[in-house]
């Protein structure tokens, strides 16, 4: 039994565990899990990447944060199929979650996944530091890697993607801060972070949880941007796994 397997059948079972790797793993279109501790499935598309991203955050606890406050303002930029957005609703059935996801297969399993939940909301689109259109740049990647770049202004392309900055999205939804800002785009870090308008909502994030694409593949001086772009605002910063957690001692508190 491989390690992955060994894993699956200690956090969902024996035998609910063995049906779900068979048909992850093998089976194609859409299928459902249970995450341990809940009675409510989730939707999945088989022989995907999805089957990856619901370990991580249900299986392996990828947000499983200590905090010492309770999130009522929570981002999800990056949302993919929605298990963090769900993740963080069952944590914080209090919390308002906006979810944001650009890739239109992706949003529909999102749609499907935050009805669930009457405190998640799905945005459908991209993070960018302005309000502007996207298009996306490797059609062909897993679903979990896709990557935008901004359109050209006499691109007319029926494909383009909205693209919302963070300021347009805090008035949208009426929030004075972002306690917990989960940010998984892909790249689009750096045009986030290299941007002045950072300083406009940045200090109004309590807790910080990003993925920095800083690699072979994405563009580079993503993380120099990132730390030139926290460096002014105190801060403690810690490595856990791919995620960067920042928490931010000067943040609009609750």
């Amino acid at each position: 039994m491989s390690p992955r397997l060994r894993m699956i059948v200690a956090k969902l079972g024996l035998f609910p565990g063995l049906a779900y790797y068979l048909r992850a793993k093998h089976g194609s279109g859409l299928m459902q899990a249970t995450p341990p501790g809940t009675t409510r499935s989730l939707w999945l598309r088989a022989g995907t990447s999805d089957a990856k991203v619901f370990e991580d955050i249900f299986l392996r606890d990828q947000y499983e944060l200590p905090t010492d406050f309770v999130p009522e303002t929570v981002v999800d930029a990056g949302a993919n199929v929605g298990y963090a957005a769900v993740f963080f609703a069952q944590r914080l059935p209090g919390a308002r979650i906006i979810a944001i996801e650009p890739e239109a297969s992706n949003l529909d399993v999102l749609r499907l996944n935050a009805a669930l939940y009457p405190n998640i909301e799905v945005v459908a689109g991209g993070l960018w530091s302005c309000d502007t259109r996207l298009v996306v740049c490797n059609p062909d990647e897993a679903k979990w890697a896709i990557q935008v770049r901004e359109a050209p202004d006499d691109d007319d392309a029926a494909d383009a993607l909205p693209a919302h900055s963070v300021e347009t999205l805090m008035a949208r939804f009426r929030l004075g801060r972002i306690d917990l800002f989960k940010i998984d785009i892909e790249g689009s870090e750096l045009n986030l972070f290299s941007s002045l308008n950072v300083s406009r909502w940045l200090p109004k994030v309590r807790r910080l949880v990003i993925e920095l694409h800083d690699r072979a593949g994405y563009p580079a001086g993503i993380t120099a941007a990132f730390d030139a772009a926290i460096a002014p605002y105190p801060h403690t910063r810690r490595q856990r796994g791919e995620d960067t957690i920042v928490e931010f001692q000067g943040a609009i508190p609750c």
